[in-house]
């Protein structure tokens, strides 16, 4: 039992240390943060009529990332369209996965993303 123990919290720590290079700065309640789920190609991003509460983000200090009636995903604020998913990956109009620099297939959201609301701006929303 001790040994599994033993194995189960070196591999929290890894994958903490891992990951730590996608944490927001220190501080707590109300940080900003990027959902885990904006690290999936095939996630369209959010609409306004919902509230979705991650609570085992690795994002900030807490670990709760809330995103409140927020359009789109954080990081691609002008959306992207049908016709932007036939242009390049490197184009600057692409939605990308976060920290992704568009080169890899991988790291492209593959699928159309609206526009952030304007009115909702993920500083407020997220």
């Amino acid at each position: 039992m001790y040994q599994s123990t033993r194995k189960l919290s070196a591999l929290v720590c890894l994958s903490a240390g891992l990951v730590s290079g996608f944490r927001c700065q220190s501080g707590g309640i109300g940080d900003p943060c990027v959902p885990e789920d904006e690290f999936h190609q095939d996630m369209g991003g959010y609409s306004l009529g919902e509230v979705n509460v991650e609570t085992r983000s690795f994002q900030c200090e807490s670990r709760v990332c809330l995103v409140n009636h927020f359009q789109g995903r954080v990081t691609c604020p002008y959306g992207q369209t049908m016709a932007d998913l036939a242009l390049p990956g490197t184009a600057p109009e692409r939605c990308r996965i976060p920290h992704a620099t568009g080169e890899n297939p991988a790291d492209q959201v593959i699928v159309p993303v609206a526009a952030w609301n304007t009115r909702r701006p993920p500083e407020r929303a997220v």
